[in-house]
């Protein structure tokens, strides 16, 4: 997100240029910010890039866990760090699919390389 980059990197400055300002203002007003720049107030524009960052960040949050709970859950899991070759088959957590974990043990591959198999 842009956004979101954008407003954790002017969150600490004190003062905005005229630029800075006016993406602060357009960003408050996607995501229904509404915060007074007309005031006199001196930590309007830190409050209102911090109001906003939140709301982003719980958005950012909140996308990634439904992507969490659509994501596949594998029957096969393999033992932390194992990086072997296999019959000239590369078998990694990054490699490892339930087709190719029942593929490789009908062929011999060990057990013990895996902490969850199959029920």
């Amino acid at each position: 997100m842009e956004n979101l980059s954008f407003l954790k990197e002017v969150i600490n400055k004190h003062e905005l240029d005229e630029s800075e300002k006016r993406l602060v203002r357009s960003i408050c007003k996607e995501v229904g910010v509404t915060v007074s720049f007309a005031t006199k107030c001196k930590t309007k524009w830190q409050d209102s890039v911090l109001e906003a960052y939140n709301i982003l960040k719980e958005r950012e949050v909140a996308e990634n866990s439904e992507q969490d709970e659509n994501a596949e859950i594998k029957t096969f899991v393999l033992k932390a760090g194992v990086d072997v070759f296999f019959r000239n088959i590369r078998i990694n957590e990054a490699t490892m699919t339930d087709e190719l974990a029942r593929d490789i043990l009908k062929k011999g591959f060990p057990k013990r390389f895996f902490t969850k198999l199959e029920d």
